[in-house]
This record gives structure tokens, sequence and C-alpha cells, in this order.
């Protein structure tokens, strides 16, 4: 897909801006812990780190999560965005799960697979989700923040998998959003743009159906 343009800062810069302005704002809100903008911001922080420092993910590497509208999911996006990977989410219930996953590993050989509950069968390089963020990092990311342009997520459609920048997911997303709750499966056009996103931007708190 051809680049948006957009005059107004990406979401990148925008979380960056809340976490230093207004780090105190509630962000997720979850049954065990509250996370902050400034604690999201934090996390996606983190996780860059361990992505390129330990893990050893590159520019233009893909990097599957298999699992179920966990929120960490959504660091591991932004912190992707922030180093130039893409992430292609497969998450669960969607017909013929085991296929579809099946499917898509074999067609994108992600470098990496990171899954929130049971370790699937694939032989890749594999970690559980909370790994990602279960120690602090002592590695420095190299972010390309002017990567977001750039399609790095990929998202099921009616016509299929397609691969969508942030920047035209930005573009597409409502003003405000309809709902506070996020579903089973945060990585859909209709969750990112209706909901996610637009939380995101205005600074205001979501909560997962997963934890609900």
């Amino acid at each position: 897909m051809p680049a948006i343009m957009t005059d107004t800062p990406n979401l990148l810069t925008t979380l960056q801006s809340h976490a230093r302005a207004q780090g105190d704002l509630r962000c997720h809100l979850l049954p065990d812990r509250v996370i902050t903008y400034r604690r999201f911001w934090a996390r996606i922080e983190r996780a860059s780190a361990r992505l390129q420092g330990e893990w050893g993910i590159d520019e233009g590497d893909t990097v599957a999560y298999i699992g179920q509208g966990h929120p960490d999911a959504l660091v591991l996006y932004f912190a992707l965005l922030r180093i130039g990977a893409s992430l292609l989410p497969l998450e669960y219930p969607m017909p013929e799960y085991a296929q579809v996953v099946a499917d898509n590993v074999t067609m994108r050989q992600p470098a990496l697979v990171l899954y929130d509950r049971v370790r699937p069968a694939i032989d890749l390089p594999s970690s559980p989700l909370h790994a990602l963020l279960a120690l602090w990092c002592t590695h420095d990311p190299h972010p390309l923040f002017d990567d977001v342009r750039s399609p790095k997520l990929w998202l099921p459609g009616s016509a299929g998998w397609g691969e969508f920048s942030l920047d035209e997911l930005t573009v597409a997303m409502d003003d405000r959003p309809s709902a506070d709750l996020v579903g089973l499966s945060i990585f859909t056009q209709a969750s990112l743009c209706r909901i996610v996103l637009p939380s995101l931007r205005l600074g205001l708190p979501t909560r997962f159906a997963v934890f609900t």
C-alpha cells in the first residue's frame, strides 16, 4: 500500500508525549494493577530493547503473536514499530484457527513467535509473551520513529490478510472511541480504529475482555 502522509504527530510520538506530560493518566485498567501512560511507554521501551538487543529482532523481521486479546500484545506492537519490525497477530477464536496459524507461519516465516497461553506446536523460536517484560533490559534500542508510514501490521479481513501502516490506521480511526472495552481480538480494523487507537491518542483508559 502507498504511504499516507499526515500533518498530525504520529501515535508513537503522542504516546511518548502522554508519558512525559501526563504520565499518571490511566491507560489500561486491569484487575491486578493499573497501567498508566508513563508505565505503558516504559514497557514499550523495555520491549524494544529486549526484542532488538537480546532476541535479535532486526528491521524488516516479522514477529507473530499467538493468543487472545492480551494488552501486552499492544506493547509488543508498538515496540516492533519502534525498531522497524512487523507484527503478525494470530488471535483466537477465528474459523479454522489451527490452519490459519499453520498457513501464516509457513507463508511469512516469523523470526520469533510470542504466545500468551499454550506454547504452539511450531518449529520456530518462541517465548511466552510475559517474558517480553518480565525483567529490565540493559540494552539500548535504536528506534526508527519515522518508520510508521511503512506497513508493519498484518490484519485479517473479508478479502484476506492485508498489511497496514500505523499512519493508515490512524487516518481511518474514529475521532473518539466507541467503547472502553477491547474484545478478545485486539488486532482487527474495527477494534483498532474504533476503540484502541482513539483511546490512546486521547489519553483515555481501556479495559480488556480477556480479564473480565
